[in-house]
């Protein structure tokens, strides 16, 4: 009768430890499901991500630029006119011209909420606004060296021509020059080298 009665024990102690671990498993998965609310992250802006480091122009920026500087001008073009121009869709349109705006490239919406318009210090620095074109090399090289310069001003000539993609000789004796003329930038030499600036 004993050895019975221990044999039930051993048996509901066992049924027991089963009925708890299967508890503690389940609460576990319950934990994994949920998500802490301070583990939940924001989504972050585009123009914000866009903000942490400029680029060099890419292809369809440097469309968007040409077409607004042979058919806007100074004055502006909507930007329902500016879609058929450049053949793209709304939003792939709208994400470029945010990004150059970031740059100071262009301006939207002072004038009028549909129109684009280009800074006034872009336009001088592109040669043919006529016909149907794209930007050439040392406009391209241009427009990127004054964007690098705005996002960090007072930098090394060297430095300077690596962030903008720019060989060295191209930097030196076409853009920089191209820039003073237009009384944009200015070189200080310190030490051995040149640091380059904007003009405010």
């Amino acid at each position: 009768m004993n050895w019975e009665l221990f044999t039930y024990v051993i048996w509901a102690a066992n049924v027991l430890i089963i009925i708890i671990l299967f508890i503690i498993f389940l609460r576990k998965q319950k934990i994994k499901k949920k998500v802490p609310e301070t583990d939940v992250q924001e989504p972050v802006e585009p123009e914000k991500l866009a903000k942490k480091k400029v680029k060099v122009l890419d292809k369809d920026e440097r469309q968007v630029i040409s077409k607004l500087a042979v058919f806007g001008g100074y004055s502006g073009i909507a930007k329902e006119k500016l879609m058929g121009l450049t053949g793209m869709e709304s939003n792939n349109l709208s994400h470029i011209l945010n990004n150059l705006e970031i740059r100071d490239i262009i301006n939207q919406g002072l004038s009028d909420s549909e129109k684009v318009e280009l800074c006034k210090w872009v336009p001088p620095l592109l040669k043919d606004v006529s016909g149907d074109r794209e930007l050439n090399t040392i406009e391209t090289h241009t427009l990127n060296v004054v964007c690098m310069l705005k996002e960090e001003d007072n930098i090394t000539q060297k430095e300077l021509g690596r962030r903008a993609k720019v060989p060295p000789s191209t930097l030196s004796e076409v853009v920089i020059p191209l820039l003073e003329n237009h009384s944009m930038v200015e070189r200080v030499s310190v030490g051995s080298g040149k640091l380059v600036r904007l003009i405010k």
